[in-house]
């Protein structure tokens, strides 16, 4: 939560990120994986196909489209395999700033912006979309986040003075 006085902490992380149960980083880590290995195997195979001898002239348009299929398929697993980063929001008190954090599966975390609360004239939390305002009225932050968590630290920071109020 957001620092009041003394017994808050001064920092909090909160994935915007729908929750996900303990076990589904492994399982996703695990269908990655998968779906390179699949992409290896057919791409391979799409070359490989051509090195069976063919009899018939009139199967030689049938490899070329296996081929294709093969190897277009084995392009949807690759690309379908990429790594999926999570949105972090960090409330920092003692910096007066809301940092946005990027966190890749390998689990480092990318800050790509931070927002100083005297910069901010205007945060909201509706609908699942969290939204800032800079004080010139030009959207700085606007990014899915489906917390409980957060919505408590940025009402707190309201209450608090912190930031200003929507």
């Amino acid at each position: 939560m957001l620092s009041t006085a003394k017994h808050v902490p001064t920092r909090h992380a909160i994935k915007a990120a729908s929750p996900r149960m303990p076990f589904a980083l492994g399982l996703d880590v695990l269908s990655r994986r998968f779906l390179r290995v699949m992409a290896v195997s057919l791409a391979i195979s799409s070359i490989g196909i051509w090195f069976v001898t063919a009899s018939d002239e009139g199967l030689g348009l049938m490899k070329f489209a296996v081929s294709v299929f093969f190897f277009s398929l084995a392009a949807v697993f690759w690309v379908s395999a990429a790594d999926k980063a999570a949105d972090e929001f960090h409330i920092d008190c003692s910096a007066r700033e809301i940092r946005h954090v990027l966190r890749g599966v390998d689990g480092i975390a990318r800050l790509q912006s931070r927002y100083k609360f005297a910069d901010i004239a205007e945060v909201r939390l509706e609908d699942g979309i969290l939204l800032a305002r800079d004080k010139s009225g030009r959207i700085v932050l606007n990014r899915p986040c489906h917390s409980v968590d957060i919505e408590r630290s940025l009402q707190q920071a309201l209450q608090n003075g912190l930031i200003g109020h929507a």
